[in-house]
């Protein structure tokens, strides 16, 4: 009886314990014999112990009882938990692939917008020896970004003159960011010596370097106007731009054509400070004195 009463006891003890109670079914089924054995001993003998035999019974089954429940409950807990991480690990998944998704789609749109972005163009380009010394040559080479949408950025540009043969007698480099539209490059050549040019080249940007930057921002100008007298001209005319920012070092070239609309010369000057919303007078002078007919194009360029 003793037996029974102890193992009914240690059973209902473990019966509440996760995975241990399934020993505790086992040793609630022990002493539910040992009760049974012992109640039936107690009747048919008359010996003692009747009352802990029912108890190690009553204990027994009720310790049944808690394992059955807690099985049960405990089983419905570890469903629930592996339906959550389920859950997770497929959101997770899906979040995943909807990222990478994003990504391609985005690479996608980078590599359309970056292959329909079209290369600089040479709209024009003139040159000729300076009158005031024959040794050094004017450029000049008008530059179109035929993209209203992509910015080349701080874009090298190196203007080549090449002889008659193929050879490179000299060249010279321009570094401005070259917004939609058109752009002039000029300069000297001091290194010709007796060469004579035959015509330019030009080496620019890769269309990889172009930025998207819609609105990035235009130039106006104002008011040209020429003062002539008999050693130089004097270009000059208002400057304005439509930048969020204030624009430092604004390059201003003026490229001068002559009745027939041939470039006959080119020249620049800078604008220091052209503040948003407001104007700024710029004036470039010709080291000669051009012809009255002579008509003006002014290309700013940052």
């Amino acid at each position: 009886m003793i037996a029974a009463f102890v193992v009914a006891i240690v059973a209902l003890m473990l019966s509440w314990v996760p995975i241990i109670n399934n020993g505790a079914a086992f040793l609630a089924l022990v002493a539910l014999v040992l009760g049974i054995v012992g109640l039936v001993n107690a009747a048919r003998k008359g010996r003692p112990g009747k009352g802990m035999a029912v108890a190690a019974v009553v204990i027994s089954v009720v310790s049944l009882v808690v394992v059955v429940t807690t099985q049960i409950a405990y089983g419905r807990v570890l469903d629930e938990f592996v339906e959550e991480l389920d859950s997770a690990s497929t959101s997770q998944l899906e979040g995943a692939a909807s990222a990478d998704a994003t990504a391609d789609a985005a690479a996608d749109e980078d590599e359309s917008a970056a292959s329909a972005v079209r290369e600089l163009a040479v709209v024009e380009s003139a040159f000729g020896q300076n009158t005031y010394d024959p040794t050094t040559w004017w450029y000049v080479v008008i530059v179109e970004n035929p993209n209203a949408e992509h910015v080349f950025p701080l874009a090298g540009l190196d203007v080549e003159a090449i002889g008659a043969d193929g050879t490179i007698l000299d060249s010279g480099s321009t570094y401005v960011d070259v917004l939609p539209g058109r752009v002039a490059l000029t300069g000297s050549f001091m290194s010709v010596g007796t060469g004579v040019i035959d015509h330019l080249d030009l080496r620019g940007p890769d269309v990889t370097d172009a930025l998207h930057k819609p609105g990035a921002g235009s130039f106006t100008v104002t008011d040209v106007a020429a003062a002539t007298d008999e050693w130089s001209t004097t270009v000059g005319g208002n400057l304005s731009g439509s930048f969020v920012d204030e624009q430092s070092l604004v390059k201003v070239v003026v490229v001068a054509r002559n009745a027939q609309g041939q470039i006959i010369d080119a020249d620049f000057s800078f604008v220091d400070r052209l503040p948003p919303g407001v104007q700024a007078r710029f004036e470039v002078n010709f080291m000669t004195a051009l012809p009255a007919d002579t008509t003006y194009e002014v290309y700013p360029a940052l």
